[in-house]
């Protein structure tokens, strides 16, 4: 399977407890963390 980007090799459905074990760019784990709790974007 290839890839979708240079920084992607693979998909998964991963516990949240389990983030921490990943490398997130910051800008993705913030938008992850406000997924999990319930803040969704303000799309006006």
């Amino acid at each position: 399977m290839s890839a979708i980007n240079d920084g992607a090799d693979g998909v998964r459905w991963i516990q949240p407890a389990d983030l921490d074990q990943y490398d997130i760019h910051p800008s993705m784990r913030q938008q992850i963390g406000d997924y999990l709790a319930g803040m969704y974007p303000n799309l006006d």
